[in-house]
């Protein structure tokens, strides 16, 4: 199993799990190992595209970064459409229309913002 994709998804199991501060850690260690699953069912996904081992674990921490929160606790199905979504564009599998690259340009721009 993947060592970096397991402690990314450790991130986002705390911050998600957080307010629950359970004396038993067994359900956090828990949902790691669920959030794991999806991120190495993630990377055989988009693995064809070109996606990384170490692609996943980014999109991971950002994902911990940018999205999670306690309120979300233990929900998978959350963390599955989020990592998929934010691979998309990271990883193209087609072009889009003009329609649609009006918000694809306003994506990039977003991006440059979060990374200044």
């Amino acid at each position: 199993m993947s060592s970096s994709i397991q402690n990314a998804c450790m991130k986002v199991a705390r911050t998600n799990m957080w307010d629950n501060k359970p004396s038993d850690t067994s359900p956090m260690l828990e949902y790691q190992e669920k959030l794991t699953l999806i991120g190495i069912e993630a990377l055989a996904h988009f693995n064809d595209l070109g996606a990384t081992e170490q692609d996943v674990a980014d999109a991971i921490h950002y994902i911990d970064q940018v999205y999670a929160m306690p309120p979300i606790k233990n929900n998978i199905v959350w963390f599955k459409e989020t990592l998929f979504t934010i691979f998309e564009p990271a990883f193209p599998n087609g072009g889009v229309s003009d329609e649609a690259a009006k918000f694809a340009n306003r994506l990039i721009t977003g991006l440059k913002e979060q990374l200044a």
